[in-house]
């Protein structure tokens, strides 16, 4: 490497390239994060409207799952459908009737 006949060599002022450089990349993503989180459109902050339509969406959810699951169940009036179902019951008697029935067949075998 050769070095010249200023202060600074050849090697040095390579360094001090890549360092510079390796600042204005960080000073970048940091500027980017910082409009991200404080982001300005037209001189008005856009959080506020961001908190304000996601709490208009988390209102809307609600209130859909709140339409979805209030329904009574019509042989059992009270009874919410999601709380108890019928399909349920039914299902969870099938399978421990069947259950009881293997266990009483491995009985036999042993």
């Amino acid at each position: 490497m050769g070095e010249t006949t200023e202060f600074f060599t050849d090697e040095l002022l390579r360094w001090i390239g890549f360092g510079v450089v390796a600042l204005a990349i960080y000073f970048k993503e940091e500027v980017k994060t910082f409009i991200k989180r404080n982001g300005k459109k037209n001189g008005k902050s856009q959080t506020h409207f961001r908190k304000r339509e996601s709490d208009d969406e988390m209102r809307k959810q609600i209130d859909d799952l709140h339409e979805w699951h209030d329904h009574d169940d019509p042989s059992q009036p009270g009874v919410k459908i999601w709380w108890v179902g019928r399909d349920l019951k039914d299902s969870i008697d099938k399978n421990t009737e069947a259950v009881t029935l293997l266990t009483a067949k491995i009985d036999l075998l042993k």
